[in-house]
C-alpha cells in the first residue's frame, strides 16, 4: 500500500481497460499496469503508472488487481501457468471485469480462496447499458469498499450514481 491507499494492478489495456486504468490514474490511484502488448502500457507509464514485467510481478506488488480481457481464453492464460493464482497471497483481491465463463470464474475463485485471497467475477460490457450480474464474491472482496463508499458486491443507487457523476472531475 502507498500510504493508506491500496496499490492497484491493472491487466488488459485494450479499448476498455485502457480507459478504466487511465481514469484511476487521473484520480491519483497508485497503479501498476501490464498488457501482453508492451506498447499498450506506454501511454499510461508516460502519465505516471508503473509497468510490471509480468502478471506475477504485478500481482506481487499490488493489493487489488483488475483484469479487463477479451474472453475466457485470455482470463485463464493470465490466471494460470505462473500468473495470478500462483502469485495470490492472503489479502489480495482480484476483480475480473472480463466477459468469461461461469465455470472458469468459479474454478478461479476457489483457487484464490484456497490461497486466502478473494476473486470477484464482475463482467462489464461496452455494448449495452447496465451491469452484468456478478458470479461470485468471497473473502475480502465481499467486504471491500471503493473510495465512493459502495460495496464491491453491489451497485450504487440511481441517486448515488447521479451524485457521483455530478462530482466527477471536469464536470
Amino acid at each position: 500500500m502507498a500510504g493508506n491507499q491500496p496499490t492497484v494492478g491493472f491487466i488488459g489495456l485494450g479499448q476498455m481497460g485502457r480507459g478504466m486504468a487511465a481514469n484511476m490514474l487521473r484520480q491519483g490511484v497508485d497503479i501498476i499496469v501490464h498488457d501482453a502488448a508492451a506498447g499498450a502500457m506506454q501511454p499510461l507509464v508516460a502519465d505516471g503508472a508503473r509497468a510490471a514485467a509480468s502478471v506475477a510481478d504485478l500481482a506481487q506488488r499490488a493489493d487489488v488487481v483488475f483484469t479487463s480481457l477479451p474472453g475466457p481464453v485470455e482470463v485463464e492464460a493470465v490466471a494460470l501457468a505462473g500468473g495470478l493464482v500462483d502469485a495470490a497471497r492472503p489479502g489480495l483481491a482480484w476483480f475480473d471485469l472480463s466477459t468469461s465463463s461461469r465455470a472458469l470464474a468459479l474454478r478461479l475463485e476457489a483457487a484464490f480462496r484456497e490461497r486466502g485471497a478473494a476473486m470477484l467475477d464482475a463482467p462489464v460490457a461496452g455494448d449495452r447499458p447496465g451491469p452484468l450480474p456478478a458470479t461470485s464474491c468471497s473473502g475480502s472482496a465481499a467486504t471491500a469498499r471503493s473510495s465512493t463508499g459502495t460495496s464491491a458486491c453491489s451497485r450504487p443507487s440511481r441517486a448515488r450514481r447521479a451524485t457521483l457523476a455530478r462530482s466527477a472531475p471536469g464536470r
